[in-house]
Parts: structure tokens; C-alpha cells; sequence
């Protein structure tokens, strides 16, 4: 069996600080926002910690942006 593109599998949820998006740098909030995008592309999955809204107001955001 040929493995030269095969990618490594992650096994875990990646936990992602969101607090330096609410209150960071335009830096800090970049490098938050491309770790969520990574997430949700490469796992599918993530737990955001420290996030100062309602998980359905994060539903919404997402719905309309067009991720679902």
C-alpha cells in the first residue's frame, strides 16, 4: 500500500482560547481566527474556551456566513 499522500490523522478536538479574539490585537485576532478555520477544515470539530456570547448566537454567525 502505497502511503506518500496519506495525512496524519488528529485524534483530538482542538481547544481554542477565544479570548484573544474578543479583547487581542488585530494580530491576535487574525492568528484565533485562522486557528478556528484550521479547525473546522482539517478536524471538523473544536471547543472554543472563554467566549463571552450564546452558542446560539455563534450558530447563527456561522449559518450565515455560509459554513453550514
Amino acid at each position: 500500500m502505497n502511503t506518500d499522500n496519506v495525512q496524519p490523522q488528529q485524534t483530538e478536538i482542538p481547544i481554542i482560547d477565544f479570548s484573544t479574539f474578543l479583547v487581542g490585537d488585530p494580530k491576535s485576532q487574525q492568528h484565533t481566527a485562522q486557528a478556528i478555520f484550521r479547525a473546522c477544515h482539517d478536524v471538523g470539530f473544536l471547543y472554543l474556551k472563554t467566549t463571552a456570547f450564546l452558542y446560539t448566537r455563534l450558530i447563527k454567525l456561522l449559518i450565515s456566513r455560509g459554513f453550514f
